[in-house]
């Protein structure tokens, strides 16, 4: 059998496609910025403790650097049970250099950041962390909290920190404009 005059064409089409058509991210990141004001949350009533609740100072640091300034979390284990509502944040963002072990049982958002500008979240070690024990919800058929929410942000940026067995959604972006995420690990 002879095949004769057959033509073959080999035509590669994109995964994905998308054009920037700006700058995204903060326009001048809190990570590059020098003097900056830095709120540690060891300065709130923060406690390194894995079963402790560092919710509460990430509120309160947040209310007094969510305007040019910075949330600190240090290197150091803690625990979280009271969930964060961040909002109204501008040329900010939150440090974490420490690992948060969730300890609390509640549906929603770890955190959740919103109606804010100029955001980062970022570790500056790439050691910051968030443990959600999703097995603990999962084994059961449940779900449970999600890490992080970020809802109607303008330009934002989250590296360099790792999200590991969420009980339900790692990371959600709602509503959000001129962001990046990048050098994240997400387990």
């Amino acid at each position: 059998m002879q095949i004769k005059n057959v033509a073959y064409s080999l035509v590669a089409l994109p995964l994905a496609a998308a054009q920037l058509t700006g700058k995204v991210g903060p326009t001048n990141p809190v990570s590059q910025q020098p003097n900056i004001k830095v709120c540690n949350v060891m300065n709130y009533g923060g406690e390194a403790s894995k079963t402790g609740d560092i919710g509460p100072a990430i509120g309160k640091a947040w209310n007094d650097c969510k305007v040019n300034g910075i949330v600190y979390i240090p290197p150091g284990d803690y625990g979280m049970s009271t969930w964060q509502i961040l909002t109204g944040g501008s040329n900010s963002g939150i440090q974490l250099d420490g690992i948060i072990y969730r300890v609390g049982t509640a549906g929603g958002h770890m955190f959740n950041i919103n109606h804010s500008s100029d955001f980062e979240f970022f570790s500056s070690t790439a050691k910051g962390a968030i443990q959600g024990f999703g097995y603990e919800f999962h084994k059961d058929n449940k779900y449970g909290p999600r890490i992080m929410r970020l809802v109607q942000l303008d330009k934002f940026a989250v590296h360099g920190a790792a999200f590991v067995d969420s009980p339900a959604f790692h990371l959600i972006v709602d509503n959000c404009t001129n962001g990046e995420i990048y050098n994240m690990i997400i387990r």
